[in-house]
């Protein structure tokens, strides 16, 4: 069994490792994050690395042979493995379908841009140019050299005449542009005209923001005279910072399965490692440990490449004498950091003739991975029990056939409807399954809870199973969710995975020709934004200013007691889920949904995403307001980024505001203004000085800038976030048992008046969108495409 076990475990990464290649063989010929040379070596390395996974399987069944002709990646297809009986699948066709997709997405989007006959791209001189001035906006400062070189050769130039537009406001954006010569107005609607409110010429950068997400572009810009930009498409500077995560990864991967210390460990372990690693150089003779020196800041040291010289002072002389020499796969520093030593008891230099490179591993990291075997076995158990349940309880497998009737209210113009079709219900919540069928189900629609542009949420009461119980029912257009159905599916799949109180689950599913349900618990309140709108208040406030206490008036939230937990629910909303290898993604007040009675869920898992242990992901999700710097980055992020939000979160619940807004009347708080200071370390977030020390701390330590060292994302993980000083005295058994009594909401009679009105609004629009899908033939290729889109909801 341990045999086949690596046997498929290297087929799958070989798989990877070939599918890259072969991607970046064929990215070749498009607009190119690397240049063909590079190409062609990471080409090689990514075979090399599958070979080297395939030796470190130690299986005697497992053996690949490679062509070297050719080099531009058809060497892949002559790639032969020999396994297990069970992955003796064609490797080559499981290496093209692991690419097509992607590489057909980048032909149209290439196609949309201009044909490889008119693109030029730029010269040497011209790359360090654009690598020089791209370093000085936000996203590429932060990015490393080789990184930046690389956006730029992929770049290409366009003529703009005279008059064109460039950029369309309101228009989504796809793109950043570099001014090469000439020169471009900007104009923004004002009240229905179009004011100049800029120019822009050599050098200047247009809609930066395009590379991170597809926002709306805030401007118009057209060309005075004729103008020539370099383009950098969004797919493109994506698609080459993953390539250079993913590549780095997979490097370190391989050589951690080389090193004898750690090539044993579990491979999810040495995944969480390598995400760890740092990469440092030190030149010839440079020392990198002193003896002596203090040990409380320092780094676990692995040698990649280059020799390093080990020293230590005689007792009886003093003289330095060598003790020994280290190189490639050896490591030092280890002994002090987990020894909690307070010096270094060696001396550590470079060797002499060449530099050396090492990956670097900070003390939290290291003890993160290399924890007591009890804390771990502890953790894994916790970690087991928790996906049991949830399998036993909530598995998708588990769910059953249910004939579904749906009853509706009377709507705005008296028009009523009952819809009896065929969904997948949840047995435990409804009677038990025959022959893994549920008898009929009756829901009796209620009144409006909220809903938007997509849809709405109704109340409905269940008429069979549990007699009286009310659910919410959220409705989807299919029409208005055809252009992003994964978000639907994420939501349907992990919503019905999901068993736990601190979360909205899922209960049944089902569709008819124009929408898509799905039924939810129900909350009898609001939204946390909603709770904050009816606490927030202005105090007067004793402040210290020039060393004189004054009165201020200071805008105040909901009260740290109330808070503490709300952010108490979310945390162990957070540890299910992470437990389960689920990323949240989009945290805000307005997922968090409150009852009357003072109780929240966690709410909108449509950015929820499975993630594998040490795996990243590259989408940009979330509000901009609340999204990590690695997510602005486009570094690739895991489960950290929920840390962060929670930060951000606990920060705007007790005070109001953002975060990350200007305190300057000044200053603009638009997307990308905020995300600049989400990224730049020279911003420092002013907390408001009616709140505790502790509760200053914590949110600082969520928001640390670096994800491996915020809280939550350290050694000691989600226990450590229970246990910070914030939570002092709070009974997180009595939390975690489902029998804490939060302190019931006030809904003020003027909020609930506007709530009135703005719910007449939704229906009004709810009613007009559905009567209008509803006279759509049924061979309308809109409503065709969404259809088929959904047919397996």
């Amino acid at each position: 069994d341990n045999d086949e076990a690596a046997a498929r475990e290297v087929t799958a990464r070989a798989v990877e490792s070939a599918a890259n290649a072969r991607l970046n063989a064929f990215l070749g010929n498009v607009p190119l994050p690397v240049h063909e040379t590079e190409v062609t070596k990471y080409t090689r390395q990514s075979v090399d690395s599958a070979l080297q996974l395939a030796h470190a399987a130690q299986s005697s069944s497992f053996a690949a042979s490679t062509s070297s002709q050719g080099g531009d990646g058809t060497f892949i297809k002559r790639m032969s493995f020999v396994a297990p009986k069970h992955a003796r699948s064609s490797f080559t066709a499981r290496v093209e379908s692991v690419t097509e997709t992607l590489m057909d997405d980048v032909r149209a989007s290439i196609e949309n841009w201009v044909g490889e006959a008119e693109r030029v791209k730029p010269s040497e001189t011209e790359t360090k140019v654009i690598a020089k001035t791209l370093s000085q906006t936000f996203i590429f400062a932060q990015l490393d050299g080789k990184l930046r070189d690389s956006v730029a050769r992929a770049m290409f130039l366009i003529t703009v005449e005279d008059g064109a537009t460039l950029m369309e406001e309101g228009s989504p954006g796809d793109a950043l542009y570099l001014v090469a010569d000439g020169a471009f107005d900007v104009f923004q609607s004002r009240m229905g005209v179009n004011i100049k409110v800029a120019t822009r010429s050599c050098g200047n950068v247009l809609g930066e923001l395009a590379l991170l997400y597809r926002t709306p572009r805030n401007a118009t810009v057209k060309a005075v005279g004729t103008s020539r930009v370099w383009v950098c498409p969004q797919y493109v500077f994506k698609m080459t910072v993953k390539h250079s995560v993913t590549a780095s990864t997979l490097n370190k991967n391989v050589f951690l399965e080389q090193v004898p210390a750690f090539y044993k460990l579990h491979i999810d372990t040495r995944k969480a490692l390598a995400e760890q690693l740092n990469t440092r150089t030190f030149a010839a003779g440079e020392i990198i440990i002193r003896e002596g020196a203090s040990a409380s800041e320092g780094l676990f040291h692995l040698i990649t490449s280059g020799r390093v010289v080990v020293s230590k002072s005689d007792p009886n002389t003093g003289d330095e004498r060598v003790v020994n020499h280290l190189f490639r796969y050896d490591f030092f520093g280890e002994l002090e950091l987990l020894t909690n030593a307070s010096t270094w008891s060696h001396t550590v230099r470079a060797g002499d003739n060449t530099p050396i490179v090492c990956y670097v591993l900070g003390r939290d990291a290291l003890l993160n991975t290399l924890a007591p075997a009890h804390e771990a076995l502890v953790d894994a158990k916790s970690a087991e029990r928790t996906r049991k349940r949830m399998s036993e309880l909530k598995g998708e497998n588990n769910w059953c056939k249910a004939n579904i009737n749906l009853r509706e209210s009377a709507r705005v113009g008296g028009t009523k409807a009952n819809i009896l079709v065929q969904g997948r219900a949840n047995p435990s919540t409804f009677q038990a399954a025959r022959d893994g069928f549920v008898t009929h189900i009756e829901l009796f629609e209620k009144e409006l809870l909220g809903g938007g542009s997509a849809g709405c949420v109704h109340r409905v009461v269940i008429k069979s199973g549990v007699h009286g119980h009310s659910f919410a029912l959220k409705r989807v257009r299919k029409i208005a969710v055809k252009g992003s159905p994964g978000h639907i599916f994420c939501e349907k799949e992990v919503t019905r995975e999901i068993s736990h109180f601190s979360l909205m689950c899922q209960h049944a599913s089902f569709q008819d020709t124009h929408h898509l349900y799905m039924l939810f618990d129900f909350m009898d309140g609001c939204d946390l934004m909603d709770v904050l709108a009816n606490y927030v208040q202005i105090k007067n406030i004793p402040t210290a200013i020039n060393g004189k206490v004054t009165m201020v008036r200071t805008q105040v939230g909901v009260s740290e007691n109330m808070t503490r937990y709300f952010v108490a629910m979310l945390i162990l909303a957070f540890e299910y889920l992470h437990d389960n290898g689920i990323i949240y993604r989009d945290l805000k007040p307005e997922n968090v949904l409150v009852s009357l009675n003072g109780q929240c869920k966690l709410g909108d898992f449509g950015f929820a995403k499975k993630l594998g242990v040490g795996d990243k992901a590259f989408t940009f999700c979330g509000t901009p307001g609340y999204v990590a710097p690695e997510i602005v980055l486009s570094k690739g992020y895991g489960l950290a980024i929920d840390w962060w939000a929670l930060g951000v979160l606990t920060y705007i619940v007790i005070s109001g505001v953002q975060p990350f807004n200007s305190s300057s009347p000044t200053e603009q708080d638009d997307p990308l203004s905020v995300m600049r200071r989400i990224v730049d370390p020279a911003f420092e977030v002013s907390y408001p000085t009616f709140a505790t020390n502790e509760v200053c701390d914590f949110i600082s330590k969520l928001l640390k800038r670096d994800a491996k060292t915020r809280l939550g994302n350290v050694h000691g993980g989600v226990r450590q976030v229970k246990s910070h000083p914030w939570f002092t005295g709070f009974d997180w058994k009595l939390l975690e048992q489902g029998r804490y009594t939060p302190r019931p909401i006030a809904i003020q009679s003027e909020f609930l008046k506007l709530r009135k009105q703005r719910l007449q609004e939704i229906e009004r629009d709810s009613l007009l969108a559905t009567q209008i899908d509803a006279t759509r033939p049924a061979e309308d290729a809109a409503l065709v495409k969404a259809i088929e889109l959904f047919k397996e909801f």
